[in-house]
Parts: structure tokens; C-alpha cells; sequence
């Protein structure tokens, strides 16, 4: 193998460069956090045009508005009212989907920590928002 390196590592110098040494060493089984060549089936579905195709509908229906305190922006996301988990076949189904800003949807998977997340900072906020006990049940398209 024939590259090019500082005159200095000539001599000691197994690869071109870091990047290089990375993209053969922790590729495949090599990487320290190999785990048999399974990806999760959360992650692969995840990954899926129909998974996309169903939050942009999620969101189109909803108006990219959060169903529970009316935000309207950047930070949304499509939560499964009935867990994406738990019930593989309404994975896909609009009606199991709700827009919900990034703090409500914290609020509703660990109520205990409340989590404001806007591009400028992480805020960690003390005060309920917006009406959580309303999230599990609207599944109507807003008017």
C-alpha cells in the first residue's frame, strides 16, 4: 500500500491519516460497540419512506401546530399515542399520531423532567405546559 505522509511519520505511518485509521479499525466487528450485525427494529423502521411519509402526514393534518399548548414552529415532533412499541401495526396509522412541541412531548414520556429545547439553548423548566392530560386523546384533525 502506497500513500502519501508527513515526512516525520514516514517511517511509523500504517495510514494516510486519522480518518483513514478510523474507517478501517472501527468499521464492522471491529468497532468496540459491535453487536452481531442487528440493528434495532426501531431504528430500521425509523429509517423507512413509510415512516417519513406518516409523520409528514401527522404533521400536515395538525397543521405543524402542537395539539397541546398551540406552538407553531421548528420544534415538533410526531409522537405515537399508543406506543410505537407496543403496537407495531398502527405504526403507520394517522390516526395514531399527534404533533406535539419538543417540551410537551418530553413532558408526556418522563412527566417528572420538563424539557424546553430551542436552537439557541436546553432549558430545564419547573412549570406544567400546555394541557398534557388532553395529548392521549386528541387524535381529530384540527379544525
Amino acid at each position: 500500500m502506497e500513500f502519501r505522509v508527513s515526512p516525520y511519520r514516514k517511517d511509523t505511518a500504517k495510514f494516510c491519516s486519522h480518518s483513514c485509521r478510523a474507517k478501517h479499525y472501527f468499521t464492522g466487528s471491529r468497532n468496540p460497540l459491535w453487536n452481531g450485525g442487528v440493528t434495532d427494529e426501531h431504528s430500521r423502521v425509523r429509517r423507512l419512506d413509510a415512516y417519513r411519509e406518516w409523520r409528514a402526514a401527522v404533521y400536515r393534518r395538525d397543521k405543524w401546530t402542537c395539539r397541546t399548548c398551540g406552538y407553531k414552529g421548528r420544534a415538533i415532533v410526531a409522537h405515537h399515542i399508543k406506543r410505537f412499541a407496543d403496537h407495531p401495526a398502527l405504526r403507520f396509522a394517522l390516526s395514531n399520531g399527534i404533533t406535539l412541541c419538543r417540551t410537551c412531548h418530553a413532558h408526556i414520556e418522563n412527566p417528572q423532567r420538563l424539557i424546553r429545547q430551542t436552537p439557541e439553548k436546553v432549558k430545564i423548566e419547573s412549570e406544567p405546559h400546555g394541557d398534557m392530560g388532553r395529548a392521549a386523546e386528541m387524535t381529530a384533525p384540527l379544525g
